[in-house]
C-alpha cells in the first residue's frame, strides 16, 4: 500500500483534518493567484502522484539551536503584527480581516498577504475555525517573495511566536507549508508543538526560491500569532542537490549528488521515515555513495537520503530526497545449491543470491514411502504457530481466496473468507448472503492410498451459534466425490476436538473444509488445532511440500527431518521482493539420503577445511567456486595440489565439481 508522503516527510502530528478539507480552504481565500495552484499542488501529494520531491525535506521542530555559529543569518520578512489592534487576546474581533483585500493589505507591513478566519485580537493575529462548514482551520499566507538568499543555496529559518486558546486543544501543531508559486509545487512541510503559553516556534527550512510563498495555521484552529520573521542562511558550503536517489539490491541504495566547490568530503546517511531512525550512514570524498543496510528495504515505507558537503571551515546545509521503494529492478534467478550438513536428522539447503530478494521462497517437496502396513503418515498437525504475531484481534490477517503457504505447515492449501490471528485460525460467514462460503482446500494429492481415507480432527469453537463444517474430497473436475462427506459440529464459546474419518479420496484429488451451517447474522468458527492424517499400505507413497520463507541475507535453511531411504527431499528457490515482484524459480535438487551419504564417504581425494583463517582446498582437479553464507561468490579458480585463500572469519560453501561443502573459517 502506497503511503500519503507527507506524513512520512513530517513528524507525527502534521494534520487533525483531512487533505480535502485543507484543499477547501483554499478555495474560499480571496487571492487568485494562490487559490490556482494550491488546492492542486495538496492534491496531487495526498494521494502519491508526486511520491518524491528533491527538495531537502528537513526534520521537523527543528531550532536556531541547530544552525552553526558560522552561518550568516539576513532578515528578509519580518511582522509583528502590532496594527491588529482591534479586539483583545481574550476577546477577538469579529471582522475577518482576509475578507477585505484593502483592509487586509492596510494591517500588514508588506502587502499581498492572503488568508481566511484571521481576525485584530488586540496587537496579535487570531486564526479561528470554522465551527459551521467544512473550512476547517483559519490561516495565513504570506506575499511572494523570494528566498534564495544571495549565494542561492536557498535554506532559510522561520520564527513564529503563538500559543493555542483552544479550550478542546491546549496542545496542538502549528503547521507550515511553504509553496513554489512560480511551478505549483510543494517545497516543504513542517509542524511545531505550541500549548497555552506562548510559544518561540522555529523551523529550519531548505529549498526557497524566487517565488516562495508560506502558509500557517493551528492545526485544531483556534491560535493566535504574534511576531514572525524569516531569516536568509548562507551556510560555509553550497548544499548538495541529490540527482539519483535508488535502490540497487534489497538492502543497498545508490545515491548521486552535484559536486559542491571547496568541498573535501561528504557525510551521506539514510532514515527510516517510519521509525525515525539512520538505516545507512557513510563518509566520501566522492559526489556519490553505495550504501547498504543490515535488513531488506520495506516497501511500504518511505525513506530519506541527506547529504552534507564538508570541509576545514564548516559544512553545507543537508540536501535530500525522499521516496518509497515499492518496485524491485531486474530480479536474477537464483540458483539451488548441492544440500550439506546431509544425515538421518536432516540437512542444509543452499541457494546463490538472487538480486533484490527481501526473501527466499524455499519450495520443499517430500515423498515418503511406507516401510510397513498400518503405517500412521500425519499429513498436517497444525497448532499456526506461523500466524505473524502482529496478526491480533485489533488488526487480524483477511483472506480472500488466498494462499496459506505463509501459515501452515503443508503447503499448497488456499482459502476463502478465512481470518488468521493470535495463533488460531477463523472460518466465516460473513459473505452468506452473497453466496459465498468460507472454506479452506488441500493442494492436490493422491489421496487413494491409505485406502483413500483421511482421519481429520479439528479443536475450536463457534462464536455465535451452532456451527456445523463439512469436510469431503472433491475430484480433479472440482466436483465433490459422492458420499465422502462428513460433517462435524461445534457448539458456541464451548471449546471442543471433533474428529471424522473421510473415505473416497482419488488420485487427484483435493480435501475441502467448508462452513454447511451457522448463524445467519454472521458467525466465526475459531480453530486452535488442526490434524490430518492417514494409515497407509506399505509400498504406498505420499507427495507433500512446505513453503518456507527466508529473510535476506540468509542463503540457506537447515531442515530438521528424518531423512531415510523412506524419505526423499527435493528443493527449489525464488527471490521474493513482494507479491508484484518475485523471480523466476530456481533449478531442482534433489536430497536422497542414501546417495548423499554414498558422495560423503567417497569424495576422491578433494579436502576441504580451515586454516589460521584460511580456506584450504587440497587436490582438486576441477573448478572451484567459494561462496559467503549470503550467497556472493568470493573466489573463483582452478587448483592442482593445495590452494590456500585468506578470507575473513565466517561461513563459506566451496564448491568444487559437482561437491559442495561448507566450511566455517575460524
Amino acid at each position: 500500500m502506497r503511503k500519503n508522503l507527507l506524513t512520512s516527510v513530517v513528524s507525527a502530528g502534521l494534520l487533525a483534518f483531512s487533505t480535502n478539507v485543507v484543499a477547501q480552504t483554499f478555495f474560499t481565500t480571496t487571492n487568485k493567484n494562490s487559490t490556482d495552484i494550491m488546492p492542486k499542488c495538496i492534491q496531487e501529494y495526498s494521494t502519491g502522484d508526486k511520491n518524491r520531491s528533491l527538495e531537502s525535506f528537513l526534520k521537523a521542530n527543528s531550532s536556531e539551536s541547530v544552525v552553526p555559529d558560522n552561518v550568516e543569518r539576513t532578515v528578509v520578512f519580518s511582522e509583528d503584527f502590532s496594527k491588529w489592534t482591534a479586539g483583545s487576546e481574550s476577546e477577538p474581533d469579529e471582522v475577518d480581516v482576509t475578507q477585505n483585500q484593502e483592509t487586509f493589505d492596510a494591517l500588514m507591513n508588506v502587502t499581498g498577504w492572503s488568508g481566511l478566519m484571521a481576525y485584530q485580537a488586540g496587537g496579535y493575529a487570531y486564526l479561528g475555525w470554522d465551527e459551521v462548514g467544512d473550512d476547517g482551520p483559519g490561516y495565513l499566507m504570506t506575499p511572494i517573495m523570494d528566498l534564495r538568499g544571495e549565494s542561492g543555496q536557498g535554506v532559510y529559518l522561520l520564527k513564529i511566536r503563538a500559543k493555542s486558546v483552544n479550550p478542546t486543544a491546549e496542545t496542538q501543531t502549528l503547521q507550515t507549508w511553504s509553496f513554489n508559486e512560480g511551478t505549483s509545487s510543494l517545497i516543504n512541510a513542517s509542524p511545531a508543538y505550541i500549548t497555552t503559553e506562548w510559544t518561540e516556534c522555529e523551523y529550519l527550512l531548505s529549498g526557497g526560491v524566487e517565488k516562495t510563498s508560506i502558509m500557517f495555521y493551528g492545526n485544531s484552529g483556534k491560535v493566535l500569532i504574534d511576531e514572525m520573521q524569516i531569516f536568509s542562511l548562507t551556510y560555509p558550503l553550497n548544499t548538495p542537490k541529490v540527482s539519483s536517489f535508488a535502490l540497487t539490491d534489497a538492502a543497498q541504495f545508490t545515491v548521486k549528488w552535484s559536486a559542491i566547490e571547496g568541498a573535501t568530503s561528504y557525510y551521506v546517511y539514510i532514515t527510516n521515515n517510519d521509525l525515525d531512525i539512520t538505516v545507512a550512514e557513510a563518509e566520501v570524498t566522492t559526489n556519490e555513495a553505495v550504501l547498504n543496510m543490515d535488513t531488506a528495504v520495506d516497501p511500504e515505507v518511505y525513506y530519506s537520503v541527506r547529504v552534507v558537503a564538508k570541509n576545514s571551515e564548516g559544512e553545507s546545509y543537508e540536501g535530500g530526497a525522499t521516496d518509497i521503494f515499492d518496485a524491485a529492478g531486474e530480479m536474477t534467478t537464483p540458483v539451488a545449491l548441492a544440500a550439506t550438513n546431509v544425515s538421518e536428522n536432516g540437512f542444509t539447503a543452499n541457494w546463490e543470491a538472487s538480486t533484490f530478494a527481501r526473501q527466499y521462497g524455499l519450495n520443499m517437496n517430500h515423498t515418503h514411502t511406507a516401510t510397513a502396513d498400518a503405517e500412521e503418515y500425519v499429513y498436517l498437525d497444525e497448532d499456526f504457530s506461523l500466524v505473524p504475531e502482529s496478526a491480533t484481534a485489533e488488526t487480524p490477517l483477511m483472506m480472500m481466496l488466498c494462499s496459506l503457504d505463509k501459515y501452515l505447515q503443508w503447503g499448497g492449501w488456499t482459502a476463502d473468507l478465512a481470518v488468521f490471528m493470535s495463533n488460531s485460525m477463523i472460518l466465516t460467514n460473513i459473505y452468506s448472503s452473497y453466496g459465498l462460503t468460507g472454506k479452506m482446500v488441500s493442494p492436490q494429492c493422491d489421496f487413494s492410498v491409505g485406502n483413500g481415507t483421511v482421519n481429520v480432527s479439528i479443536s475450536g469453537y463457534s462464536a455465535a451459534d451452532d456451527f456445523v463444517v463439512g469436510i469431503y474430497f472433491m475430484d480433479e473436475n472440482g466436483d465433490e466425490i459422492e458420499g465422502s462427506r462428513q460433517s462435524m459440529e461445534f457448539a458456541p464459546y464451548s471449546p471442543s476436538t471433533q474428529t471424522v474419518s473421510v473415505t473416497g479420496g482419488k488420485q487427484n484429488s483435493n480435501l475441502v473444509i467448508e462452513i454447511e451451517d451457522a448463524a445467519e447474522t454472521g458467525d466465526m468458527l475459531l480453530i486452535s488445532g488442526m490434524n490430518i492424517s492417514t494409515t497407509l499400505n506399505m509400498g504406498e507413497t505420499v507427495d507433500t511440500y512446505r513453503y518456507y520463507y527466508v529473510d535476506y541475507p540468509q542463503t540457506s535453511y537447515t531442515m530438521e527431518a528424518p531423512l531415510s531411504d523412506a524419505d526423499k527431499y527435493s528443493y527449489s528457490v525464488l527471490g521474493y521482493f513482494s507479491d508484484d515482484y518475485m523471480s523466476d524459480l530456481s533449478n531442482v535438487v534433489s536430497v536422497d539420503y542414501s546417495t548423499a551419504i554414498k558422495s560423503l564417504k567417497n569424495i576422491g581425494n578433494a579436502k576441504v577445511y580451515s586454516s589460521e583463517g584460511n580456506i584450504v582446498v587440497e587436490n582438486s582437479d576441477a573448478e572451484v567456486s567459494v561462496y559467503s553464507i549470503d550467497g556472493r561468490k568470493v573466489a573463483d579458480f582452478n587448483t592442482v595440489g593445495t590452494k590456500s585463500i585468506s578470507l575473513p572469519k565466517g561461513m563459506y560453501i566451496v564448491k568444487s565439481g559437482n561437491e559442495t561443502y561448507k566450511v566455517m573459517n575460524k
